[in-house]
């Protein structure tokens, strides 16, 4: 937080375009300080809730109670989002789809209410709506589907007709102008990382990405991970709660009522109206910028309102597998096991990447407190580049680059006059300095007496005075993050038994 406190101090826009971020973070560490607990609790309690709102949306649509659950119970177990269940940089994804479905069915409940509750929910909707943008933009989009929704939910219930119109049409025209007005504040203070590449491949890479990962690793190819899982990553506390949870979700769902699982369209349109979910939760990246599509690592964080689409699209694919059943038990019988397995594949897999986020936890912490033993002291306007470390563990990350390590730097040593980075690629050495590539445009480090570099490994730190002595540093280490390190983690290869100079997968 008092990294984000200087940020906005200094006019980053990027952190000045998600206040909602600003203001969650900082509530949290008025609450917990540095100690990861609380925020994950928090965390936590925040995804329960969007199951929740998830069942009821889906009940206010009209759709059979049995679905409704099922789609909220694969939303909330799967993995395609688990990013944003770990890394407390990225919470502020679940704390807008939070609010997105807060909007959403207070809209809905709005269109039915009485004249007094109906404004009182819109001013909710609108609230909610507003806020869940301003936490995450990739919600915005989501905002004309949830018009959509408005509209056709309008002329159902046959609020169109005159002397009922004014109400319906004064909430559609409240959303609409709320999602101009958060249109217009990303406009203003977003920006777009830029990509070299014909704007065609890049809307093709986008479409083969999000099917590689949502429909394809966590679809298709969720056989192979778990197979992967219990070659390389095998625990038998996450294998075994993972069968209970997917024996659990199939009894339930065998118990619940099963009327509509004969007639393929319920499938069909489960599958229609979740593709459509996912085509608008990917819709911001229309504009071109820096996007990764990894069923793992940060990457995956972008996906957490696509995935909204995605577990009804699998639902969907339950229903219609299901129906090709001839007996209504059967059915019944094969929808509760498919869903059932979904969600203790999403428990199993979820939870191994915990389980590497706890270890990247763990190094960063002996990183950090060998860094305060070896170097006890830095002064004011220094800058300190950590080398020598694989900086991600099975999709988690030790650190991210220079904003992490700035972070760390201003928390432990208590100084805002500190920056810092990691060596994440080769850097560039130039007369005047050094640049270091982590995310982005490169970071320029101008040599002196107050850079100073890190070797993780070796537990040394050398200033890097002028061109010479980096020079000299760089050709006396064997560390070559390009060569030492893998670019990514993929659900394939063994894993490290620690990480450090020589790791890979």
């Amino acid at each position: 937080y008092p990294g984000l406190v200087r940020s906005l101090h200094d006019g980053d826009v990027f952190i000045q375009q998600r206040p909602v971020q600003v203001a969650y973070l900082g509530a949290l560490y008025s609450a917990f300080g540095v100690e990861p607990l609380g925020y994950h609790v928090v965390n936590a309690v925040v995804l329960i809730a969007i199951a929740v709102l998830l069942y009821f949306v889906v009940r206010e649509l009209g759709q059979p109670r049995v679905l409704a659950v099922a789609v909220a119970a694969v939303y909330g177990l799967m993995p395609n989002y688990s990013s944003d269940r770990f890394w407390i940089a990225a919470h502020q994804a679940t704390l807008s789809v939070l609010f997105l479905l807060v909007g959403v069915l207070a809209a809905l409940h709005g269109l039915r209410a009485g004249r007094v509750a109906a404004s009182t929910l819109t001013v909710v909707a609108v609230a909610a709506l507003t806020a869940s943008g301003l936490a995450y933009e990739v919600t915005i989009p989501l905002l004309v589907l949830v018009l959509g929704l408005l509209v056709f939910r309008t002329r159902r219930l046959g609020l169109l007709e005159p002397g009922r119109r004014v109400r319906a049409l004064s909430l559609i025209g409240a959303n609409v102008a709320t999602l101009g007005a958060l249109v217009a504040f990303k406009v203003e203070t977003s920006i777009r990382v830029g990509v070299d590449q014909p704007y065609g491949d890049y809307l093709g890479d986008l479409v083969s990405g999000t099917l590689r990962v949502d429909l394809g690793v966590y679809g298709l190819a969720l056989p192979y991970v778990l197979f992967w899982i219990v070659r390389h990553a095998a625990d038998a506390a996450v294998l075994g709660l993972g069968a209970c949870a997917a024996g659990a979700v199939t009894a339930y769902l065998f118990k619940l009522h099963r009327s509509g699982l004969d007639d393929p369209r319920l499938g069909v349109r489960f599958v229609v109206g979740g593709l459509a979910t996912m085509v608008f939760g990917y819709a911001i990246f229309l504009v071109p910028t820096v996007v990764s599509f990894s069923s793992a690592s940060l990457g995956n964080r972008i996906r957490i309102g696509a995935a909204l689409g995605t577990a009804a699209v699998l639902v969907g694919a339950v229903v219609l597998i299901a129906s090709l059943a001839r007996k209504a038990a059967l059915r019944q019988a094969v929808f509760a096991a498919g869903v059932g397995v979904l969600c203790g594949a999403g428990f199993i897999v979820t939870n191994t990447l915990a389980r590497f986020w706890v270890s990247a936890y763990a190094e960063q912490r002996e990183i950090v407190s060998h860094l305060q033993a070896d170097v006890p002291a830095l002064t004011p306007g220094s800058t300190l580049i950590i080398d020598g470390v694989c900086l991600e563990r099975g999709g988690a990350f030790i650190f991210t680059g220079h904003r992490d390590v700035t972070g760390v730097l201003t928390i432990r040593y208590g100084q805002l006059r500190l920056t810092g980075s990691a060596i994440t690629n080769p850097p560039t050495l130039t007369d005047r300095g050094l640049f270091v590539y982590t995310f982005g445009a490169p970071d320029f480090f101008a040599y002196g007496r107050k850079l100073v570099i890190y070797d993780a490994a070796g537990r040394r730190a050398h200033r890097l005075v002028d061109r010479k002595s980096a020079e000299d540093y760089f050709e006396g280490s064997d560390f070559r993050p390009d060569t030492d390190c893998p670019p990514g983690f993929s659900w394939r290869g063994e894993l490290p038994a620690s990480t450090s100079r020589r790791d890979i997968r």
